[in-house]
């Protein structure tokens, strides 16, 4: 958390907050069939955002796990392309997940080894528009009260459920969405599973519009790439 509060402060003193802008809009959002929840926003609007994920993986007994939470950084370019970065808990980086929606691509690089994956199409987790992500066949839309997230006000939210039975069991998931329709970008999304009893959550909590450094969207200089698509001919 310190590692994040100094990097914002830094970053705010030559940047404009969103605070400032103190949004107020009244449109509901609608969010195209085809948007993929790992990628936030499809706009091109520039940021730098802290995001706090957290997730209970299932029943500890089935598992052995129990609710975690973790801080990450994400970059949007003007292309579209988004950066994720995780750390370990010393702060230094683990790992950096550039996803290219226009090349439909994901390139991994991990800090140890230098190395980086690209993955390609479906394998880079892009899939058919409607095909397993809401709103889709079989889900249930309704919307939520707005919210204040980020420093922008009233944020509309949406929540998308489906209930269904699986090997005889019934199975209801809920995903909940408030997303900004100016910028484009989901600031909050849960998703739960009654069968499995798993429950995960992304909220963004420091939100600036500001270009990040183009190098950030580049494979680092020494990373060993490896292709999936040029492996597999």
């Amino acid at each position: 958390m310190q590692r994040s509060s100094l990097f914002f402060a830094a970053l705010l003193g030559a940047a404009t907050s969103l605070g400032a802008r103190a949004f107020q809009t009244e449109t509901t959002s609608v969010i195209p069939p085809d948007r993929d929840p790992a990628v936030w926003g499809r706009a091109h609007q520039p940021y730098i955002a802290t995001v706090m994920v957290s997730g209970a993986p299932g029943s500890p007994a089935d598992t052995g796990q129990t609710n975690s939470s973790r801080e990450v950084l994400e970059f949007r370019d003007d292309a579209g392309r988004v950066r994720t970065d995780s750390f370990y808990d010393s702060g230094q980086l683990m790992a950096s997940t550039v996803r290219d929606s226009a090349q439909r691509t994901m390139v991994i690089c991990m800090a140890v080894p230098k190395q980086a994956t690209v993955l390609r199409g479906i394998a880079a987790g892009y899939v058919a528009p409607g095909t397993n992500v809401p709103p889709g066949a079989g889900w249930v839309a309704e919307p939520l009260p707005a919210k204040r997230i980020a420093g922008i006000l009233k944020v509309p939210g949406q929540r998308f459920t489906r209930t269904f039975t699986i090997n005889g069991k019934t199975d209801t998931q809920i995903v909940e969405d408030w997303t900004d329709p100016d910028l484009g970008i989901v600031l909050e999304h849960t998703a739960t599973d009654s069968l499995h009893g798993t429950r995960e959550s992304q909220r963004v909590t420091h939100l600036v519009l500001s270009r990040p450094d183009a190098s950030l969207f580049e494979v680092p200089a020494g990373y060993e790439v490896r292709d999936t698509q040029q492996a597999s001919h």
